[in-house]
């Protein structure tokens, strides 16, 4: 362990900001780009809410967790060429679509 603890109360308010970001995007989305009686929120999308990732997966910080993974031996290693085989696919793709390489 690192000495890193995360509280139920610091859970509390990430999952506060969480939601208050979620909706101010939404509601700052609705007065720009929405008319007025439409069904939706237009122009909402999922790259919005990246910036709430990290305090997303903090929620989940717990003993349990850490422990099952911690026995994993090889979870590093799959996760690692997991991540370079996606970064290395999604590259060529857009090598190919956007430059005709």
């Amino acid at each position: 362990d690192n000495g890193l603890k995360i509280s139920l109360w610091d859970k509390i308010v990430f999952a506060g900001i969480i939601g208050l970001g979620v909706l101010g995007v939404n509601f700052a989305l609705y007065l720009l780009c929405t008319p007025v009686g439409a069904r939706y929120v237009i122009g909402l999308q999922g790259r919005y809410y990246i910036i709430f990732a990290p305090l997303f997966w903090m929620l989940f910080d717990n003993k349990i967790i850490k422990r099952k993974i911690g026995k994993m031996r090889y979870l590093n290693l799959a996760v690692f060429v997991f991540l370079i085989v996606i970064l290395t696919t999604t590259t060529i793709t857009l090598l190919h679509r956007y430059y005709s390489l």
